[in-house]
């Protein structure tokens, strides 16, 4: 957890980070600082390699840049959640989305620092083998989008700190749109194809600049299976709002009771039915990804940029993140069709019990 915004003392900073110094003067330079936290002392840079480096002070020491530092930070990533993205004939390309969770890594003192070299981009780049990854070659393709960055809130504002940073890169999920993605590179057997993914921060030109603390963070894989049937993805946009400890909430759509945790899509008969289950999954948190319960529940499906209210199918019994909830309907217009993503938002009914979560680690 992070440390306090005032009366911090070197005992609490000594006891948060693992030191066996009291002095302020050594805690500024003690190995164990995470570069990821928004707040620390020392100056953000990267290596030859673009992994994060933080750089102690060699004067001027204050204890007072340990106010907010959370030594549990952890660095941006591209969603894990990856267990398959359907795509089927007829096409010769087709759509779908890469959400990134920026978290707290504090991106803009990195741009604060190279200013005149480049503006923070989100890049996202396939390859067909891990070793082609690992060695930048035979790019299948690559997307580059600008970071958004908002205002530090007030409660994490910190005056007279080392770090002059004011504002701070979306918490996410942000989604990444990856359009024209080509299936002559997905095989149309029954095993499908895992394709590797790297993201990371660039300037506009999609170089490399800085990565997610060390390269290996943007890794992500995904596997594409061939299939006749589309799908559908669950993120949260604005509602229920993330609990304490973890930086987002989202739905997650699964076909049967007990996978919430590992299945993040489900197939879907083409035409206007739909049927699923729901969970809200959180991450972010110190402890991993976790099931959340929720008391009430609210979601849309958004189909071709037309949202259905979601109907409970029978009787809801609200006891996530136990089994979940069945949802069973027609859509308000569309159909599903191959090339296109649909999406289950939480609504502004929906709330959360915190205290009442299933570990997914």
């Amino acid at each position: 957890m992070a440390l306090g915004k005032t009366n911090i003392t070197t005992a609490d900073v000594k006891n948060e980070i693992g030191s066996t110094s009291n002095a302020v003067a050594e805690l500024v330079g003690d190995d164990n600082l995470n570069p990821c936290s928004f707040y620390a002392p020392g100056i953000l840079d990267v290596d030859i390699n673009c992994d994060v480096t933080l750089t102690p002070p060699t004067t001027n020491f204050k204890l007072g840049d340990f106010r907010l530092y959370n030594h549990s930070a952890i660095p941006p990533s591209i969603s894990p959640l990856f267990t398959g993205v359907s795509w089927g004939p007829p096409m010769s390309d087709f759509n779908f989305i890469v959400p990134i969770f920026p978290q707290w890594m504090n991106i803009k003192e990195f741009a604060d620092v190279k200013a005149s070299e480049f503006t923070p981009n989100w890049t996202v780049k396939f390859y067909p083998t891990d070793t082609d990854r690992t060695d930048e070659r035979n790019v299948i393709k690559t997307v580059t989008q600008e970071i958004d960055f908002n205002t530090v809130p007030a409660e994490y504002q910190v005056a007279n700190h080392t770090r002059t940073s004011t504002l701070m890169a979306d918490t996410g999920p942000v989604l990444i749109s990856i359009t024209g993605f080509p299936t002559a590179v997905l095989d149309t057997g029954a095993g499908g194809t895992v394709i590797y993914i790297e993201v990371f921060i660039s300037d506009a030109s999609g170089n490399r600049r800085i990565n997610f603390g060390v390269r290996e963070n943007g890794y992500s894989n995904v596997q594409f299976t061939y299939n006749k049937m589309p799908y559908v993805l669950g993120y949260n946009s604005a509602y229920p709002a993330s609990h304490t400890g973890y930086t987002a909430v989202f739905a997650r759509v699964y076909s049967t009771p007990g996978a919430a945790c590992i299945e993040s899509t489900v197939n879907q008969d083409v035409g206007t039915s739909y049927s699923f289950n729901l969970v809200a999954y959180a991450v972010g948190g110190v402890d991993g990804p976790c099931l959340i319960k929720l008391p009430v529940c609210s979601a849309k499906l958004t189909v071709d940029g037309i949202d259905t209210i979601l109907k409970v199918a029978g009787n809801p019994v609200f006891e996530l993140p136990k089994t979940g909830l069945t949802f069973t309907g027609t859509l308000t217009g569309g159909t599903f069709n191959y090339n296109d993503y649909c999406r289950v938002t939480f609504t502004s009914g929906t709330t959360i019990d915190g205290t009442d979560t299933t570990n997914c680690t």
